[in-house]
């Protein structure tokens, strides 16, 4: 048996099936981090909505401020926000895009006329350049999910603390 014969090929359909497969789930795995890095971006709307609850109270001459430190912790909870936002934001609408081949053109036009078996075959080496790139791109999509979840939840602590220091601070005024 030569190993350019199709005749030869006797797992080419059960090698074809296994990586179609193994796309699949890939594309599952997309699709989670996508959701997840939406999840994030809706979190962190929520907690800009919570920033805006520390201020002062009261008016003219009876009014007062939250501390200075209060009003820090705050504002590097936003900043830490926004840059978490930001990674998530480019990392979910970002150019990478899932490569679920082959194209339906790509088949006609190169092989209508082949041998099927080497159509077959050729189709999966295209699936498995596809995977491996996909397998890049959702490492990458990881990474940032993870940068931005980490910067989320040091923003969340610190906007605790200002949260707490507020409540404190206007609960016991000095």
């Amino acid at each position: 048996m030569q190993p350019d014969d199709p005749a030869a090929w006797l797992s080419l359909d059960y090698v074809h099936d296994q990586v179609v497969e193994l796309i699949k789930e890939q594309e599952a795995a997309w699709n989670d981090l996508n959701e997840r890095l939406r999840l994030i971006i809706g979190f962190i709307g929520i907690a800009f909505a919570a920033a805006l609850g520390l201020r002062g109270f009261g008016v003219g001459s009876t009014a007062y401020f939250v501390p200075f430190w209060v009003g820090l912790l705050a504002s590097v909870s936003v900043a830490m926000y926004v840059a978490a936002a930001l990674v998530a934001g480019i990392s979910a609408v970002g150019p990478a895009t899932f490569n679920r081949p082959p194209r339906p053109r790509t088949l006609r036009d190169e092989y209508l006329w082949e041998d099927p078996r080497r159509t077959k075959r050729a189709v999966l080496d295209t699936l498995i350049d596809a995977y491996a790139a996909n397998a890049r791109l959702l490492a990458r999509r990881h990474r940032s999910f993870l940068r931005a979840f980490a910067t989320a939840g040091a923003a969340t602590v610190i906007l605790g603390a200002a949260l707490i220091g507020n409540i404190a601070w206007n609960t016991f005024r000095p």
